[in-house]
């Protein structure tokens, strides 16, 4: 008697969003560690997956230098949860239920250090790490990885791994470009679950969510 939520999607707008972050909403779930269901044989998909992760990790590595810019550090270092606690935090940024308390201020953290996550996240990211490093980008063991942020040429190989659209973007400006493909994409859901669930049953889920997200408020120390 589960009860889960599901969606259906055509297999071009999957690769579009996996190739050029056009709303970060699935390949922004697939930055996260996911449970595969069925066959695993279409390689078209498999393989925009596989590429998907070296941008997820390349953007984030651009906005944790970007938050210690005022330094002007010539080596960077992130411990690796808060790594992925920033990749996690790619698709949740700008979500208008994020911004209104629909979702639980924790969330972030349970899905990096929920028990046996942070090794899901690893596991994951561990082909691209080992890119990075053996491209002499960055060094990194199971604690944390350092790189230079001023080094022209690492700058350049992070921002050759972002799909195209954002490869123009100037690193300052990142951050907003996120937030509001996020924001369009969530706010586009959010009417789409309306006409498909029915208002009734949006404004339960609604209502449930911002509860959720208010009891884990109050349980915050």
């Amino acid at each position: 008697n589960t009860i889960v939520k599901y969606g259906v999607v055509e297999k071009r707008y999957l690769l579009q969003d996996m190739n050029e972050w056009s709303y970060l909403y699935l390949a922004g779930r697939l930055h996260k560690p996911t449970l595969p269901v069925g066959p695993q044989d279409d390689q078209i998909v498999t393989s925009q997956v596989t590429q998907n992760l070296p941008a997820a990790l390349a953007v984030s590595m651009l906005l944790l230098a970007r938050k210690d810019q005022q330094q002007q550090q010539q080596q960077q270092q992130a411990t690796m949860p808060a790594l992925y606690e920033q990749i996690a935090r790619l698709s949740y940024s700008g979500d208008p239920r994020v911004d209104l308390g629909g979702e639980d201020p924790d969330k972030i953290d349970k899905l990096v250090n929920a028990p046996g996550q942070f090794e899901r996240f690893h596991e994951m990211f561990g082909e691209p790490l080992e890119d990075l490093s053996k491209s002499g980008v960055l060094s990194y063991d199971d604690k944390e990885l350092q790189w230079n942020p001023q080094e022209s040429s690492s700058i350049a190989a992070l921002r050759s791994k972002l799909p195209p659209r954002f490869q123009q973007i100037p690193t300052n400006l990142l951050t907003a470009e996120l937030r509001q493909t996020v924001r369009t994409a969530a706010k586009q859901q959010m009417f789409k679950g309306v006409l498909t669930a029915g208002v009734s049953r949006s404004a339960r889920y609604i209502l449930a969510k911002l509860y959720k997200g208010i009891l884990a408020k109050g349980r915050r120390p």
